[in-house]
């Protein structure tokens, strides 16, 4: 059976989402500023593995046959995993490796938005002390 490039496309689209889940879509945060330590070459590195992984990917679906892509296709409409053989290719190890190491919101420093103070709510303290004044000059009063 022959595929046409958007059914193609659709299959691979589909495969990519069930591989990557949401690593497929994962993006750099943007900082507003940053104070203190940070860890921006393990991001970068991050960011580096993850797109030459996309990629790898990506080119191995592309590469498969009209037969594999339709079989795959016929699993992940199934909610079945995707066959070992198909499954090999692909980077599984490497994908489950970069799901452990997300870096976490800290490696940025404090400039990540996991990080804003709620400024909203520490306005309507009668009193702070020193240690929550001090978090909240780098921006860090967002725990309550």
């Amino acid at each position: 059976m022959s595929l046409n490039a958007e059914e193609r496309a659709s299959i691979i689209a589909k495969a990519m989402d069930r591989s990557f889940g949401e690593l497929l879509v994962w993006k750099r945060p943007v900082l507003a500023h940053s104070f203190g330590e940070n860890d921006l070459g393990q991001i970068d590195i991050f960011e580096a593995a993850l797109e030459k992984t996309r990629v790898d990917v990506a080119f191995a679906y592309e590469q498969m046959s009209n037969d594999d892509l339709i079989q795959m296709d016929l699993e992940l409409s199934d909610n079945f995993r995707i066959s070992e053989n198909n499954r090999a290719a692909l980077s599984v190890k490497e994908i489950e490796r970069l799901r452990r190491f997300v870096p976490l919101p800290i490696a940025y420093g404090f400039g990540h938005p996991a990080f804003a103070a709620k400024f909203e709510y520490w306005a309507r303290m009668p009193r702070l002390s020193l240690h929550e004044v001090s978090l909240l000059s780098l921006g860090q009063g967002n725990r309550v």
